[in-house]
């Protein structure tokens, strides 16, 4: 038998925060994934680099910034009954 353990990030929109400079230059961050987070690794890695190697975000990882938590623009929570949408 096989026991596993352990702490999963999840945000309240299941969705990861990949996002850096804001407020603190030259802090970027890609967490939140949960335990879905090792599939897409190489294809995020990619694009963080070019974000840190350029300070300029790509377009792909605009949606998943942190501020969507302040300005109330969660990407279509599953972990409520609730959807939220960019216009709520």
């Amino acid at each position: 038998m096989r026991i596993w353990g352990g702490l999963a990030d999840m945000t309240p929109d299941m969705a990861p925060i990949m996002d850096g400079n804001d407020p603190i230059e030259g802090f970027y961050m890609d967490c939140g994934w949960g335990y879905f987070g090792f599939k897409s690794c190489s294809a995020v890695g990619k694009y963080m680099a070019q974000y840190m190697a350029s300070g300029h975000c790509p377009e792909i990882l605009k949606p998943f910034n942190l501020r969507r938590y302040e300005n109330h623009q969660l990407m279509g929570e599953t972990a409520a009954l609730v959807s939220y949408t960019p216009d709520n």
